[in-house]
């Protein structure tokens, strides 16, 4: 049996290829925090949401409106995020916006009023996260 040339240079890059892509996914499935984390997704509550939406602004024509003095957060049923969320707003002006949100799995959000035209949303569902909206 003859080998070409072209044998000589694939098979041992193939043969490396191989090896590292055993090595790395050995090496991965080790790391007990990452299988924690698959196994263990993060919750949270309604109060870490409302913590975050209590920043937001009412949204208005001219941009900005007054700030939110009211924010009361219901859990939805799916998945561990919990969504869809449903999070009514009460700003100074008296107005009340109910919004849908979904929550991603990297904890960003997400949300539109009942017609779509009011939208809220932000990152990542930690003590430092600020709303956008």
């Amino acid at each position: 049996m003859r080998i070409a040339r072209w044998q000589l240079a694939v098979i041992p890059a193939v043969t490396v290829g191989v090896v590292a892509a055993f090595v790395t996914i050995t090496v991965r499935g080790a790391d007990p925090s990452f299988v924690f984390e698959q196994q263990h997704p993060a919750t949270f509550g309604p109060t870490q949401l409302e913590a975050i939406l209590i920043h937001t602004r009412e949204p208005v024509a001219t941009g900005a409106g007054p700030p939110a003095t009211q924010v009361r957060c219901i859990a939805g049923t799916q998945g561990a995020k919990l969504n869809p969320w449903r999070c009514q707003i009460r700003y100074a002006s008296g107005q009340e916006i109910t919004y849908v949100i979904e929550v991603q799995p990297n904890g960003r959000f997400q949300g539109t009023d009942a017609t779509g035209a009011r939208v809220v949303g932000g990152c990542c569902l930690r003590s430092n996260a600020l709303p956008s909206g």
